[in-house]
C-alpha cells in the first residue's frame, strides 16, 4: 500500500473519530445525537405516517436507500434497527419465526397472503383430524 493511500485512509478515520466525539458530547448523556433527538422531539416511527427526514428512518434494513427500493417491497419497519424491512429481509432474519416485537406492520398485501396460506394451512390440518 502506498504512503498516500495510508494517509488518505487515516485522515478518512479521524475525520470519523471526530463525527463521533462531536455526536457524543458531554451533556446528552451519551446517547448518539440522533437518538436524542428523536426522544426530545418525542417522534415515533414513520410508519405512522410522520415524515421525520432522519437518514436511518429513510432506508431499509441492510441501508439501501428507499428511493431505490420500492415501496411496494417494503412490509415493515424495524425499531429496533431503525429500517423499513422487505419480505426477503423478513425471511432471512426470521423476524415472524422469532416474534420479534421490534417489527411494526406497513400496509402490504403481503400480510393478506400471509394470513390466507395460515388459514389454509389451519383448514388442511383440521381436515386431517390432527
Amino acid at each position: 500500500m502506498s504512503d498516500k493511500r495510508l494517509d488518505e485512509l487515516i485522515e478518512g478515520v479521524n475525520a470519523w473519530i471526530e463525527e463521533a466525539e462531536e455526536e457524543e458530547a458531554p451533556g446528552n448523556g451519551g446517547e448518539p445525537k440522533g437518538e436524542r433527538d428523536a426522544a426530545a422531539e418525542g417522534e415515533g416511527s414513520p410508519v405512522e405516517g410522520e415524515k421525520t427526514g432522519k437518514a436511518w428512518e429513510d432506508r431499509t434494513l441492510y441501508g439501501t436507500p428507499l428511493r431505490k427500493t420500492d415501496m411496494r417491497n417494503v412490509v415493515g419497519y424495524c425499531r429496533k434497527h431503525r429500517g423499513y424491512i422487505t419480505a426477503n429481509q423478513i425471511r432471512r432474519k426470521e423476524c415472524l419465526k422469532k416474534q420479534c416485537h421490534y417489527l411494526e406492520r406497513v400496509e402490504n398485501p403481503f400480510w393478506e397472503e400471509r394470513e390466507k396460506k395460515k388459514a389454509e394451512k389451519k383448514r388442511r390440518k383440521a381436515e386431517r383430524g390432527y
